[in-house]
């Protein structure tokens, strides 16, 4: 003992240890405190405050460990510590407890593999128990020391690796991870019991190879399920997204409906705009005109006496009373539209002129015994046929209004 410390490197009794070795470890947790902050904030985890953060990260594990490696205090109460550990370090994120815990259970199981990993590695190298590997304090810097290296390793390397670093943060707010977490602390808790077996000095080769088998299952279900519920999310993500997209085109048509009837509807009253008018009548005569048909021009009377002496909302009244007495007795088939004005124009299918003038005269005689506004509801209209030969809406137009023109001299 006098020797050793007359070294000044370092002081060794049985299997514990105080030396400047102990440098490596504490060094690593400090690198770990920092790329540690980098790995939760890839994963969606921003921190309250990146100084604590780093601090919890690096101190207390860190202290923990270097303890191991000087005390071989048995690793089952050391995994217990460090998960306690890792929670003080995701204390410092904005997200609820319920999406850290899946963040620290994870990453905590991850460590405890490696690490027991290693140890049933070293104890097949060197052909001794693996009691006896972590019973040499060189053996426990050097584990512990991989371990951490790899978690550092993993840090840096993650946020350049995008599906899996997808797949995990996928599932840190899932609510499909519920058994999967179950599952995870289950694979927590085994996971300590295996620790038991690193502390045996049992000469049996198969154990650390059943110890290593064992990380390797655990860390290959972890890792099936974890692409299953990924698998599954986003299923659930694309069924969602496009019934998201069904709903927004339903909005969109429903809007293009909503602008396609402004643009097809006049807004007085009610009835067929002039475009939408002439839309139909150019489909109208494209098909030849079908057989046959006609087109009314009219013009109502009264209106412009109606503005200048009981104002314009009273005209506008008797528009609207026009428009839906007149409309009442269209056919289904008739296209009756507001050209502008107090002009209107009716489009008359499979009907020949004669027999539109005929209901005109009609519809005339039965409007005159109404009343609006004071007056009578009364008009002038104009007739033009078609026939297969005519193309030309204009034109049919303009033959309308002169003929609409001589029916109101011959009413004056």
């Amino acid at each position: 003992m006098g020797r050793v410390a007359d070294e000044g490197v370092s002081v060794m009794l049985s299997d514990s240890y105080i030396g400047w070795g102990l440098a490596l470890p504490i060094c690593l947790f400090l690198v770990y405190g920092f790329t540690s902050i980098r790995t939760m904030e890839t994963l969606g985890y921003p921190q309250k405050n990146v100084f604590f953060t780093w601090l919890t990260g690096a101190i207390p594990g860190g202290l923990l460990f270097t303890f191991w490696c000087s005390f071989n205090i048995p690793l089952m109460p050391v995994y217990m510590i460090a998960f306690f550990c890792h929670m003080l370090h995701w204390h410092y994120t904005r997200n609820t407890w319920e999406e850290k815990l899946f963040a620290i259970n994870l990453l905590h199981i991850i460590t405890m593999s490696i690490h027991m990993t290693l140890i049933g590695l070293c104890a097949l190298a060197l052909k001794v128990p693996m009691g006896d590997v972590i019973g040499r304090p060189s053996w426990r810097i050097i584990t512990i020391s991989v371990a951490v290296s790899a978690r550092v390793l993993t840090d840096l390397l993650l946020p350049h690796r995008g599906l899996p670093l997808e797949v995990i943060r996928t599932q840190t707010g899932a609510a499909e991870k519920e058994p999967f977490m179950a599952f995870l602390w289950f694979c927590s808790i085994f996971m300590c019991l295996d620790s038991l077996l690193c502390q045996t000095s049992i000469k049996w080769t198969m154990l650390p190879v059943l110890l290593i088998i064992c990380m390797v299952f655990k860390q290959f279900f972890i890792l099936r399920c974890l692409v299953h519920l990924y698998s599954v999310m986003r299923a659930h993500h694309f069924e969602d997204q496009h019934k998201a997209l069904e709903a927004e085109l339903e909005q969109q048509n429903q809007q293009a409906a909503a602008l396609q009837s402004k643009r097809d509807v006049d807004a007085l009253t009610g009835i067929y705009s002039r475009r939408y008018f002439m839309e139909q009548m150019e489909g109208f005569l494209s098909q030849g005109g079908g057989q046959g048909g006609a087109l009314v021009y009219i013009d109502l009377d009264r209106l412009k006496q109606i503005n200048d002496t009981l104002g314009h909302t009273m005209g506008d009244q008797y528009l609207i009373v026009f428009a839906h007495t007149f409309g009442a007795y269209l056919g289904a088939e008739d296209v009756f539209a507001r050209l502008g004005g107090d002009e209107f124009a009716v489009l008359l299918p499979d009907c020949c002129e004669n027999d539109a003038r005929i209901r005109l005269e009609e519809i005339r005689f039965r409007l005159a015994r109404k009343e609006c506004c004071g007056n009578t509801i009364s008009f002038s209209f104009g007739v033009a046929g078609i026939t297969g030969t005519q193309n030309n809406a204009a034109e049919l137009i303009r033959c309308a209004d002169l003929d609409m023109y001589r029916d109101k001299e011959q009413r004056r």
